[in-house]
């Protein structure tokens, strides 16, 4: 299901549906208005997304209304990249809400989660005697940078020249790290450490908090792993990108559709500041999940890769935490324009939690991965260890590095080219267990080295076109 069906969303939920209790005299066209939500999803109550038809305002609608002032207790919050409003009312006020005939849509609150099936489960520090971190920004340039050593075995995969290479070295693509691009990370924020906001042993200078909390710091542990994967010095892909920190979650379960919504427009925000010619070297991940499709952040995304040519990467859903075994059911990775990640065992298979389906396109290593992880989430004095981490969560931030790698090294400037040097350099047909219809069509995600054997094929093609930016 696509945004575009939205409208008709409610419809479509005649059953277990939870909503507020709508009078018998609100009119046909009012009920139809509120986008309900399956009983099994909780929403906040008295908070709403409010959407306008064509060029309404919030003006008219709140003249419509007869509210001006201090009259009420109703608060209305406008956004700034659509035409629509945060509003927060009890049911007296909806009613009148909904059967303004300039209002197009009304979404409830729902509350989304982080789909990590290790929850509450470690499987025991990691030593890092297996990866040292890198750091290339004073080494020589050339055409191609030298591998990392002793790299992870994640890492190693995703830079092979054929399955099963022997050896535990990362290849990096062409002589760029990432450099010069952005990889927001909108999950559970950022570890505050003694020394700062720190993942992998890299320091991160953005972080921003929508949870409510005022509090950018990760208080879980996901948000500094999925970090670490995209962009950390000693686990990470996209070394020297740099990471910055979307907090829209405060607990596991606590990932409010507002708090995306807010990040996004934030994000939008920021990117529409940059010169043109900055434009385009930005990537979003998001490895968390709600369980609707929403019209405001399908709107936002679609904006974000239209005209502001950013590409976005999610975690495809992990069943073991409630998410659908149909990965387009799932969100943020079932909206269009979101590239949707599956997780892969270290045999290149399916992971068995991941969620699969036609919205997979790309997988990656997603089972007892190493990334960073907080010792103790909530005393930062700490620090951060290394932890091995399963799930979809921790695919994705692969992919999205490897697309910074893609940008950085040839100037890519819309979303359109980092997706299609990914499906060129990636490998079909070597990941089984996802259907025998579409195993051929998944494609494992690979920095270019398998098929760079020959004059000629896309891992050549930036030393054709000028290299490095």
């Amino acid at each position: 299901m696509r945004f575009q069906d939205i409208l008709s969303l409610g419809s479509m939920l005649s059953v277990a549906i939870a909503a507020p209790a709508l009078p018998a005299s609100l009119s046909d066209a009012a009920k139809k208005r509120l986008n309900t939500v399956p009983k099994e999803i909780r929403t906040v109550p008295d908070e709403y997304c409010v959407h306008f038809e064509g060029n309404y305002t919030l003006s008219q609608h709140l003249s419509y209304l007869n509210l001006s002032g201090n009259t009420t207790n109703a608060r209305f919050e406008p956004l700034k990249y659509l035409n629509a409003y945060f509003g927060y009312f009890g049911d007296d006020m909806l009613h009148k809400v909904l059967e303004d005939p300039g209002v197009k849509l009304v979404e409830m609150n729902d509350i989304g989660w982080i789909p990590d099936p290790d929850h509450g489960i470690r499987y025991g520090n990691v030593s890092n005697d297996d990866g040292s971190p890198r750091n290339s920004s004073n080494s020589k340039r050339a055409d191609h940078i030298p591998p990392q050593t002793n790299a992870p075995w994640h890492l190693h995969q995703l830079s092979e020249k054929f399955k099963g290479e022997p050896g535990n070295e990362f290849r990096m693509y062409g002589n760029a790290l990432g450099e010069n691009v952005d990889i927001y990370i909108v999950d559970s924020g950022i570890q505050k450490t003694a020394a700062g906001y720190i993942v992998d042993g890299k320091g991160v200078v953005t972080v921003k908090d929508f949870s409510g909390h005022e509090d950018p710091s990760d208080h879980v542990g996901h948000g500094t792993g999925v970090a670490a994967l995209a962009a950390g010095a000693t686990v990470g892909v996209a070394k020297e990108a740099t990471i910055i920190s979307a907090k829209v979650c405060h607990t596991f379960d606590g990932c409010s559709a507002f708090n995306t919504v807010k990040a996004l427009e934030w994000i939008l925000e920021r990117e529409g500041k940059k010169p043109k010619d900055k434009q385009g070297k930005a990537v979003v991940n998001m490895s968390i999940q709600n369980g609707v499709i929403r019209h405001d952040l399908a709107s936002l995304i679609s904006k974000g890769y239209g005209e502001l040519n950013l590409i976005f990467f999610a975690a495809a859903g992990n069943i073991p935490t409630g998410s659908k075994p149909n990965a387009e059911d799932n969100y943020p990775c079932g909206y269009d324009l979101v590239n949707c990640v599956g997780a892969t065992k270290r045999n290149y298979d399916r992971w068995e939690g991941s969620s699969k389906g036609e919205k997979v396109l790309f997988v990656a290593p997603g089972e007892l991965v190493k990334t960073a992880w907080p010792v103790d989430e909530d005393d930062p004095k700490k620090g951060q260890t290394y932890e091995l981490r399963r799930g979809t969560s921790f695919s994705s931030p692969l992919a999205a590095g490897v697309a910074a790698m893609f940008i950085s090294h040839e100037c890519f400037i819309t979303p359109a080219q980092p997706f299609a040097r990914l499906e060129q350099n990636g490998v079909k047909g070597i990941s089984k267990g996802w259907s025998k219809k579409s195993d051929k069509n998944k494609i494992f995600v690979n920095t270019g080295y398998w098929k760079g054997g020959n004059e000629g094929d896309p891992y050549f093609m930036p030393k054709l076109l000028g290299g490095h930016c």
